[in-house]
């Protein structure tokens, strides 16, 4: 049994239905995955389930990944009344998701390049500079070009002055 059975349909088709007040989300990518909750009892009550349902299967969580973050458009306010600090961020497919608004100041979910993403770039993209010393400058600045054109073609709105910093150190480079 695939993890799309042992976790998502579960999730979708029988503990979702039954057991949440408000709207729920999970979004998975290859064993990776992140749930939503509209409502904090939703959020307390769901955080047993799944484990139990993935040691049916023989499968578990990784505890040093596995973690709550309240995030939404009244998280800040919230956490500010209890005393504690701003909202977490979560790292999820090589982007840092985190609290912010819109320029109308609406709620929203900010993305930005993981830093630990950018800074791994940067190591490998200096390690072969050094192997490419002397190369065509032509083929170099192709490769280069490849690179750069990866990065932004992923891009997604809100990360673009993330992007401007990273090719600003990228061309420190050279």
């Amino acid at each position: 049994m695939n993890l799309h059975h042992v976790l998502d349909n579960w999730f979708h088709n029988t503990w979702y239905r039954w057991n949440t007040k408000g709207d729920a989300i999970i979004i998975r990518y290859a064993d990776h995955f992140v749930r939503g909750f509209q409502y904090m009892e939703d959020t307390k009550l769901s955080r047993r389930d799944p484990c139990d349902r993935l040691a049916q299967h023989g499968l578990e969580l990784h505890p040093p990944k596995t973690r709550f973050i309240e995030i939404g458009r009244h998280a800040e306010a919230d956490r500010k009344v209890r005393g504690q600090g701003k909202p977490g961020t979560s790292d999820f497919l090589g982007m840092t998701h985190f609290c912010d608004q819109s320029r109308n100041e609406r709620f929203r979910i900010g993305r930005k390049s993981a830093r630990k993403r950018v800074n791994r770039t940067l190591r490998r993209i200096t390690q072969a500079l050094r192997k490419r010393w002397h190369d065509y400058r032509h083929e170099t600045a192709r490769w280069l070009g490849r690179d750069i054109d990866g990065w932004l073609n992923n891009a997604v709105p809100g990360n673009g002055r993330h992007l401007e910093s990273f090719i600003h150190r990228y061309r420190v480079l050279l």
